[in-house]
């Protein structure tokens, strides 16, 4: 009788791999030396101007920046530039100021991160291609207290006007902006594939080449979509002119040719965040910037406190809110002085 043999399990593992890593190395190499060419060939392209400026289609900021940039330096027959910050953007109705033989004019209102001094740069452009005319500066009283500006915002916006390369943001990624695949994608991506808008803007507008063309179509006036809520909104009614404001004010004058006709307008906040003094206080912020700016006066001033339900959010109004608000705009422009 035969010793009983002893049975082995069968093996589980049907393959086994064993990497070549001389041939992962070289692939892993290629890849990287495909990169830094494909970066090289950028960098050639873009110092070459083989490449199409940038689009500035990235999000809703940069459009509008660039889209202002561009309208701004645009000949017309517009009669009064509207600058300033966001409650210019959207408030000051362009088709409504041209209405019954009203004002022409051009809003390029930008955003509430710029200074007042960048505020006075768009508007020292536009004059020196339409020649002389009347400037309105519209600032919301949020936009006055806050303590600081944007930088990266600042500086697109002069690289816009001095024709310089425009620096991106907005990328989390620094290897992607130092090969330039930022601008490759600002330059030529963007200008092919839109750019989708997120949030409200979004659903709004839907992408960045949409809202360029909103811009463009109502010379200048951003339309709102949010509805205001008061229960949600931290602002304070607590204002104040910031430190930064009066020599703002002075570089916007130094900016403009003499004789250039200036007016100033404090945007309305919701009568719900209005403190019971606030007609008064802002009344003061109207007389100091006016004499900062040196400033036309009113002969009626514009309101300053309007009800929550005209209102988006604390600095903008509703569409046909702003509608009402240019209306009243309008009369006043043409009172005089």
């Amino acid at each position: 009788m035969r010793p009983q043999q002893e049975l082995k399990a069968p093996s589980m593992i049907s393959h086994t791999y064993e990497p070549e890593w001389k041939q992962a190395g070289l692939s892993g190499l290629w890849t990287v030396v495909t990169v830094l060419a494909v970066a090289v060939m950028l960098q050639v392209g873009i110092s070459m101007k083989a490449l199409p400026p940038a689009s500035l289609r990235q999000d809703p900021d940069s459009v509008i920046l660039g889209t202002k940039g561009r309208m701004a330096r645009e000949k017309d027959s517009a009669a009064v530039v509207f600058v300033g910050d966001s409650s210019c953007l959207v408030n000051v109705d362009m088709a409504t100021l041209s209405e019954a033989g009203g004002v022409r004019g051009v809003n390029l209102g930008l955003l509430s991160y710029l200074s007042i001094d960048s505020f006075g740069r768009i508007a020292q452009e536009a004059l020196a291609v339409r020649g002389p005319g009347r400037i309105v500066l519209v600032v919301h009283p949020e936009a006055l207290r806050l303590a600081a500006v944007s930088p990266p915002h600042e500086k697109l916006l002069a690289a816009i006007f001095d024709d310089v390369p425009v620096e991106i943001w907005g990328s989390p990624n620094p290897v992607a902006r130092i090969l330039g695949f930022d601008e490759f994608r600002d330059r030529v991506v963007n200008r092919i594939i839109p750019e989708p808008l997120r949030g409200a803007f979004g659903a709004h507008y839907g992408f960045s080449g949409d809202l360029e063309k909103e811009l463009l179509r109502s010379r200048g006036t951003m339309r709102e979509a949010r509805i205001f809520d008061p229960k949600g909104e931290t602002a304070s009614g607590e204002y104040r002119l910031a430190k930064r404001i009066e020599s703002e004010c002075r570089g916007f004058r130094g900016r403009l040719p003499v004789g250039t006709r200036v007016r100033i307008i404090i945007s309305p906040v919701p009568a719900s965040i209005a403190r019971k003094n606030h007609e008064s206080q802002m009344a003061d912020f109207q007389a100091r910037l006016e004499n900062w700016l040196g400033a036309d006066l009113w002969v009626s001033k514009m309101p300053s406190v309007l009800p929550d339900s005209q209102f988006a959010t604390v600095t903008h109004l509703l569409p046909e809110a702003s509608i009402q608000y240019s209306q009243v705009l309008r009369k006043r422009l043409i009172e005089g002085p």
